[in-house]
């Protein structure tokens, strides 16, 4: 498996952000499970097979840190390479985290709901899963 990573790109810089998704070993909760087992009937993917659990964390904003504004992915969705995940705001600007992984993934968990107060770099976001290969 490719070693997996978003990307938010700046309209306002050529210059991309690279967020680290950290590898927590199979900490997905009993409910998480639940809402997987429910994902096979929508979407026809197997998803007792994603049992690794990555954290996004918020890249490096500089010290005035970020915020999220929009979550465009739920609890429970599939995720597949390219999809926005979320936006995220700063005092100079907004952009959209891409997933940049070329393997699907769910969206485990959302850790920071949208709104919240400022958020530090390497702040987790979120938890996606990721099928064990």
């Amino acid at each position: 498996m490719k070693s997996s990573m978003a990307k938010g790109s700046n309209s306002s810089s050529d210059e991309d952000n690279e967020i680290v998704i950290e590898k927590e070993s199979n900490s997905s909760t009993k409910k998480d499970h639940e809402n997987k087992e429910n994902l096979h009937d929508s979407f026809g993917v197997d998803v007792s097979k994603y049992t690794s659990d990555y954290f996004l964390k918020l890249p490096d904003l500089g010290e005035e840190g970020g915020k999220i504004s929009k979550w465009y992915k739920q609890e429970g969705e599939l995720i597949k390479q390219d999809d926005v995940l979320c936006d995220i705001e700063t005092e100079l600007f907004t952009f959209g985290m891409d997933y940049d992984d070329d393997c699907l993934g769910i969206m485990g968990k959302i850790l920071e709901p949208e709104g919240s107060d400022k958020l530090k770099p390497g702040q987790p976001l979120c938890i996606i899963l990721h099928e064990e290969k």
